[in-house]
């Protein structure tokens, strides 16, 4: 992860995550994921903050050659906004969008969804 704030009111944070993760999929033992993300977030106001995010996931599925429909990868796209509110230095609400999109090598498993998302932030 890095991060880089050019000013006091902007920051911007870049990431790159490798991993082996399981999986519920039949035939295969798991799948090693390499992700790569973008985020930039501004102060508008002192309580005020919008960001935009990009990610791209690579999941490379480990097959035993059994499967007829074999997953062997996907590729994940999101992309999306928001908003944050801060009341206080223990309550926010965070608003936005995103976009998902999954290509993979066999079609029954490529999707794509938008998701609008309102959340409500505790913190003790």
């Amino acid at each position: 992860s890095f991060d880089w704030t050019p000013t006091k009111l902007t920051n911007f944070n870049f990431r790159f995550a490798n991993s082996p993760q399981e999986t519920t999929r039949g035939f295969t033992s798991g799948y090693n994921s390499k992700l790569y993300s973008a985020r930039l977030q501004h102060e508008l106001r002192r309580n005020l903050l919008a960001n935009v995010r990009f990610s791209y996931t690579d999941n490379d599925y480990e097959s035993n050659g059994v499967d007829p429909i074999a997953l062997t990868d996907t590729g994940v796209i999101r992309a999306g906004f928001g908003m944050s509110y801060l009341f206080n230095r223990n309550v926010s609400l965070s608003g936005g969008f995103i976009y998902e999109d999954q290509d993979a090598n066999a079609k029954e498993f490529e999707y794509s969804n938008t998701r609008w998302f309102l959340t409500l932030g505790l913190e003790l």
